[in-house]
């Protein structure tokens, strides 16, 4: 076989490996919740990780790297070091040393609000702090308008990537652009 061939096999394979990737990792247009697969009551602090962040600088890096990874939504499960649920997956893409609620993102100081839609920026969040709360990463604007973004969550269906209408789905809470303070 010629190099040629080789190298035509070898793209050709990645391309498939590719396209096989986006078509397993492809989700519906709005899953049925946003919940972060907690029960009721009072869910865990994971400890504190040190050094075990992961190591890029940026969280859409990070947050993709999690995406057909398969962690299974569990408030009391790990992966990489964090919490399997929104507030766990949040913190790893904004390399927090602890896993936290969503709801103490803000009490905490791990994520400050921003005055508006206009002001998120790649590796931003949409935040809902009620209850157990639910956080997605954002990622980029979907349209000019800015009505809709896609955004990166971990829901009990698992880490998604996909189109989010501004700020979120309706009937889901209160979401507020964030930013992670660092």
């Amino acid at each position: 076989m010629t190099r040629s061939n080789t190298a035509r096999r070898t793209v050709a394979a990645l391309l498939t490996a590719g396209v096989a990737t986006v078509l397993m990792t492809a989700t519906p247009a709005h899953a049925d919740s946003n919940d972060s697969c907690h029960p009721s009551g009072v869910m865990p602090r994971v400890g504190v990780f040190g050094n075990l962040a992961p190591t890029p600088s940026d969280p859409l890096v990070r947050a993709q790297g999690w995406v057909g990874a398969g962690p299974a939504c569990s408030p009391t499960g790990s992966f990489d070091g964090y919490r399997t649920d929104a507030g766990g997956y949040a913190a790893m893409a904004w390399r927090l040393t602890e896993s936290m609620e969503p709801s103490e993102f803000l009490s905490t100081g791990s994520a400050t609000p921003l005055a508006g839609r206009d002001d998120l920026a790649p590796g931003d969040g949409l935040l809902n702090p009620a209850g157990f709360g639910h956080v997605v990463v954002f990622d980029h604007w979907a349209d000019d308008a800015h009505t809709s973004y896609l955004g990166y969550e971990f829901t009990s269906a698992g880490v998604q990537h996909r189109t989010i209408p501004y700020p979120y789905f309706a009937g889901h809470g209160d979401f507020r652009p964030v930013r992670a303070a660092h």
